[in-house]
């Protein structure tokens, strides 16, 4: 079954004041095949030129559209973006015109780029909120249970405690833009870590004039892109609740507590009310941020297509030495073969995040990649700030990602040093190992603050290759499988440490129907999807592997078939 795909939040990168009507109702699917690509605001493109003066931009994309789409391509608004105006917000009078516009531009030698709008939203799994949990079992798992009543793992958490006790509990020198749907200032467990602007607070807080000159008028507590304007007030909660995992005030005697006690949190938002915005205003945050120097950046959203000026801001940020944490999404799908931007951007300062639960396992909803998912955090049930003092538990890949971003601003407080470089590689390699995450992520395992202060990796377990030994062992499923199978062989081999599944064959549609290799206690520690002969499993620890095939309603291939498998004992 082709299922659409599905983005998270949106933030709008244009200059203009993008109202929530053009929003929902200009929305509009991608250039490309129907029902399957990303969304994108109708009629309006991004254009990037090359090497010419920024005074004759406005010009030169009309005569590079009607030269290319033809004269009776009519365009209604050109803007350049503030944060850099060699890149311009294009809006056309007919939608069906778009795709002969985007190729006349990309053919035009004055164009260096030329893309659509794409449309972003929340990274948020829908899970409904417990508005009784009060645990965060994200910072100190004591087997607690969730908001939903499961019983958690103790341990299971990101390792912080251990370093507050230590005395490192933040600084407010390290500053962190949560590019989101803005951030409630005034919440009382926030309001001590908002960062405010030094060339524009005070008395120059609204004095109308552009006191620090970096194009942004009174722009004290960072900027709304939505509505172009210096107000970034939350209006939809996304943002309050992202900035308390990061942030939240502690040893205040109020609420919850953030991963840091003290840091600096810049808002920004270009997400509107209803979650949603464009590439051209996100890239606006981008850069924003990159010209603010902040040391981390909060992306919990995503969506719509690969951009090129978006990937070139992430660039741009890396230049400055600035980790970027992204949200790696809710769609339950591998972004090793279905990509997930902006997560998916082979930049060097990227990190992408999927969510645990508080049992160690992989969520329900999260994405995963062991080559283009970096770490996993908790992100089910997370209690934090909501706008007009208030709290809520949330879940979704987008309550992971600032768990992360939230140990960047902690390591950085104790060693500033250290570079975008070696934070990565320390999220990485230091990440506590967990079996449903080992082939999830690449770094195998759950982030750890304590681990990566500390530079400790944990043992390497994974048995070596001359170990295994061949165990004839038939099985498979029916030729073709039916609709919405759901078949299901448990093996066992007495005294096995390791088992694994050796396929002579497999073959399923791709994406939709898989073959997973689970323990008995349900975790699944690998998909398997598409076409495949003599392919080795990934292993269960223990005597007993289950074995399945799990199919929608349609397009019913082979199946499988193995006749051994192989085990350590």
């Amino acid at each position: 079954m082709r299922r659409a795909y599905a983005v998270w939040w949106v933030v709008p990168a244009v200059l203009t004041v993008v109202s929530i009507t053009l929003w929902q109702g200009n929305a509009a699917k991608a250039v490309g095949a129907p029902g399957t690509s990303p969304e994108r605001v109708a009629g309006e493109l991004l254009v990037k030129l090359r090497g010419l003066k920024t005074t004759y931009a406005g010009s030169a994309v009309v005569s590079a559209i009607q030269k290319g789409a033809g004269t009776d391509t009519r365009v209604l608004e050109i803007e350049a973006l503030k944060t850099d105006p060699s890149v311009s917000r294009v809006r056309i009078a007919e939608d069906s015109r778009l795709a002969m516009t985007l190729a006349a531009l990309k053919d035009n030698p004055l164009i260096q780029y030329a893309e659509p709008n794409w449309i972003y939203r929340t990274a948020d799994s829908g899970i409904p909120d417990d508005p009784e949990f009060g645990k965060l079992w994200g910072l100190q798992n004591t087997g607690q249970l969730d908001a939903a009543g499961q019983l958690g793992l103790a341990g299971a958490d990101i390792g912080v405690v251990p370093v507050w006790q230590r005395g490192l509990t933040g600084n407010r020198d390290v500053v962190v833009a949560v590019i989101d749907s803005g951030v409630d200032w005034e919440h009382p467990d926030l309001a001590s870590n908002i960062y405010l602007n030094p060339g524009e607070a005070g008395d120059k807080s609204s004095n109308g004039i552009d006191d620090d000159g970096n194009g942004f008028v009174d722009d004290v507590r960072g900027w709304n892109f939505a509505a172009k304007n210096n107000n970034p007030m939350d209006d939809n909660n996304h943002g309050t609740h992202c900035a308390g995992t990061i942030g939240a005030a502690g040893g205040n005697g109020t609420g919850v507590t953030g991963v840091n006690w003290k840091v600096s949190i810049l808002p920004l938002k270009f997400l509107t009310a209803q979650g949603n915005g464009t590439s051209a205003n996100s890239i606006e945050a981008v850069n924003y941020a990159r010209m603010m120097k902040v040391r981390v950046i909060n992306n919990s959203w995503g969506g719509g297509g690969y951009s090129k000026i978006m990937e070139d801001a992430i660039k741009a940020a890396r230049d400055e030495g600035i980790l970027v944490i992204n949200a790696s999404g809710n769609e339950k799908s591998s972004n090793d073969d279905k990509p997930h931007y902006p997560s998916n951007y082979n930049v060097e300062n990227m990190v992408a995040v999927a969510a645990t639960d508080n049992r160690d396992q992989l969520a329900s909803f999260s994405n995963f990649g062991k080559r283009t998912v970096h770490v996993a955090a908790p992100g089910v049930k997370i209690l934090s700030t909501i706008p007009k003092n208030k709290y809520a538990a949330a879940s979704g890949t987008s309550m992971a990602a600032p768990h992360v971003s939230g140990i960047a601003a902690l390591l950085l407080s104790v060693h500033p040093e250290w570079t975008y470089a070696e934070i990565k590689d320390r999220l990485i390699r230091t990440s506590m190992r967990a079996q449903g995450l080992r082939t999830r992520v690449l770094a195998k395992g759950r982030v750890s603050v304590a681990n990566a202060l500390d530079g400790f990796v944990p043992p390497n377990d994974e048995p070596e290759e001359k170990w295994w030994r061949d165990e004839t062992r038939e099985m498979e499923s029916p030729h073709p499988y039916p609709p919405n199978s759901n078949v299901e062989i448990k093996i066992t081999e007495a005294g096995a440490r390791y088992i694994r599944v050796v396929f002579d064959r497999i073959e399923t549609e791709k994406t939709y129907d898989k073959v997973q290799i689970a323990a008995l206690d349900g975790t699944v520690v690998e998909e398997i999807s598409g076409i495949h002969d003599n392919y080795v499993s990934e292993y269960i620890k223990g005597d007993t592997l289950v074995l399945k095939l799990v199919s929608d309603n349609t397009v019913n291939k082979y199946g499988f078939k193995a006749t051994k498998i192989q085990v350590i004992k």
